[in-house]
């Protein structure tokens, strides 16, 4: 039973603006009815949609080039029918979207990128039409009550943000302090990590994005966080731990084939040091940048591409693991896409379905935050929800996963030394 504390939040939860590209102007519209503001809020409305795609999936940096599936129920839901077609069919012809003209009826919506001239800087413009803007409240009204409403777990999660406190100040801080200092950071990155943090504290007001896709999984304002600025989170004036699930997409792999050394590797958290072992170019795994650069290239060169572009890790799990790279292949075969949304969708039924679910019926008074392939909570919660865990991994896919717990405080303190040091 979903409580209606959650019109609180969706009443407040649309700031009355949108995102567009600095570069666009009305003029620029090949359609003159599209230029009268009431009609200018729903291209100003897809535009703006783009960008928050871009944002919430650009944490190793905004990557313009990839096309954004947008879902035409929902366009033509929020625009009605008739004007979803027109003003997609206007951007596109008067060049400010690109389309990869790719639908695949009952699974995959257009995909749209912004043209080379209408990327990288954006600006705040308001919504002008106060019917649209209601519309769109009523929308997302619509669509959270349809995200919690009989699932407890969801609900949980939900209850949780809404109590904790995000330094907000000091993530900024310490953003810009390795930006300008060290370098860390490419400028998309950068403008990527403030994004979130800006809309994070969106969280203190009752704002928030609090969504599913069509595998399952759980968009937050704390699934967009990076790590380094994860630690900036309490609740109720208590630090957060991280469980993670080890290696968690080849771990899901193992339900897909039947490999026992694959399995085993798995198991005990050493799969991703025995391929860079017999990797030509090799990672420091000890050092954390390094170690996401290697996963990186085993999702970009084996489990998440076509199989004709498949790369070096592709070849070395091919000649060490032959029944993984088959069995993966042939996943892809007609469309490469099958292997990454069936392992995404089995990762959250364990993690938010399962586990999720199990643990608020446990523990009602407790915190419960979510990162695809990871929960967190406070100290006193961590055993049970690690058990909790494992034995939803091992009911669907068949073995006890490894796990492994992070004190987000931790890192936070790390930060305040680095930063202390370099001064």
């Amino acid at each position: 039973m979903v409580s209606g504390n959650y019109l609180r939040v969706i009443d407040s939860m649309n700031d009355r603006f949108f995102y567009i590209p600095e570069s666009f102007n009305a003029d620029c519209l090949l359609n003159s009815d599209l230029v009268k503001p009431v009609h200018l809020d729903k291209v100003h409305y897809v535009l703006s949609k783009l960008y928050y795609s871009y944002m919430i999936n650009g944490k190793d940096g905004v990557k313009w080039n990839e096309f954004i599936n947008l879902h035409s129920k929902i366009l033509e839901r929020v625009l009605t029918c008739r004007k979803a077609k027109l003003v997609m069919d206007e951007l596109v012809d008067s060049g400010i979207l690109e389309s990869d003209d790719l639908y695949i009826k009952g699974y995959k919506s257009y995909g749209y990128r912004y043209q080379d001239d209408y990327r990288g800087v954006f600006i705040k413009t308001p919504i002008y039409d106060g019917k649209f803007y209601g519309k769109l409240i009523e929308f997302g009204k619509e669509r959270l009550k349809n995200v919690l409403e009989n699932h407890k777990g969801r609900y949980h999660i939900f209850k949780s943000i809404q109590e904790i406190d995000y330094d907000a100040a000091a993530a900024l801080e310490f953003v810009n302090f390795n930006h300008y200092v060290k370098g860390k950071y490419i400028w998309d990155a950068y403008d990527y990590r403030r994004f979130v943090i800006n809309e994070t504290k969106r969280v203190n007001k009752g704002h928030f994005l609090f969504k599913t896709d069509s595998q399952g999984r759980l968009y937050t304002p704390f699934t967009s966080l990076s790590r380094d600025t994860m630690p900036f989170t309490t609740w109720k004036g208590k630090k957060l731990y991280s469980v993670d699930l080890c290696n968690s997409q080849p771990a899901l792999l193992s339900g897909e084939v039947d490999c026992p050394k694959w399995r085993q590797l798995c198991q005990q958290n050493e799969l991703y040091s025995h391929l860079n072992a017999i990797t030509e170019h090799q990672f420091d795994l000890s050092d954390k940048n390094q170690k996401t650069e290697f996963k990186q290239k085993l999702f970009a060169e084996f489990l998440y591409c076509e199989n004709h572009l498949e790369g070096e890790m592709a070849q070395v799990i091919k000649n060490e693991f032959p029944a993984v790279y088959n069995a993966a292949h042939q996943l892809k075969e007609n469309d490469y896409t099958t292997l990454p949304c069936r392992l995404q969708s089995t990762e959250s039924k364990i993690i938010i379905d399962d586990t999720a679910t199990q643990f608020a019926e446990s523990f009602p008074d407790s915190c419960l935050l979510s990162k695809h392939d990871c929960l967190i909570t406070t100290e006193e919660y961590l055993e049970d929800l690690q058990n909790m865990i494992k034995t939803n991994f091992k009911n669907r896919v068949g073995f006890n996963p490894a796990v492994s717990v992070e004190d987000l405080e931790g890192n936070k303190i790390a930060v305040k030394v680095l930063i202390n040091f370099i001064e």
